[in-house]
């Protein structure tokens, strides 16, 4: 099917106009991100959410639940499914150190410790890669913005 060059001037602009939307490109940027971090891990048993609540853990130390759903903006239901899989593999361990009994602390276990020694290395480079690509002005610039973002939005 040949197109005339008023249809191609029409779906350009149709482009052009999807492309200039923020929320747009950073759902296609997120998307591009998320798939190339599940890369990273295939060689593993988990998927990148719970590499992301693995993650928050070994950087706070033991975190409730709630904790690490304000800091994901993920569902709280989510992140205990997500940390009773994790229990299951072995990766993490639930504990009750504060005064509140109510509230189950997740831990990373010895293996979920070596698991995430092994991957932040692995996450790094990819940090890393991505600097060298938009150089660091840029970077910097764009992770302002997405702080920003983040305590802005509701």
């Amino acid at each position: 099917m040949l197109i005339n060059s008023n249809a191609l001037k029409v779906q350009l602009e149709k482009v052009n106009d999807l492309e200039s939307r923020i929320a747009f490109q950073m759902s296609v940027v997120s998307k591009k991100l998320d798939h190339y971090a599940n890369s990273l891990l295939k060689e593993t048993n988990i998927n990148l959410t719970s590499y992301r609540v693995m993650n928050i853990v070994n950087t706070f130390g033991a975190s409730s639940i709630s904790d690490i759903s304000r800091l994901t903006a993920m569902d709280r239901a989510q992140i205990s499914r997500i940390a009773v899989n994790l229990e299951e593999k072995g990766l993490v361990v639930f504990s009750q150190k504060n005064s509140d009994k109510r509230k189950k602390l997740i831990e990373l276990s010895n293996k979920g410790d070596e698991l995430i020694a092994s991957l932040l290395p692995v996450f790094k480079e990819r940090r890393k890669k991505v600097r060298e690509l938009l150089g660091e002005e840029v970077y910097d610039f764009m992770l302002l913005g997405l702080v920003k973002l983040v305590e802005t939005i509701d």
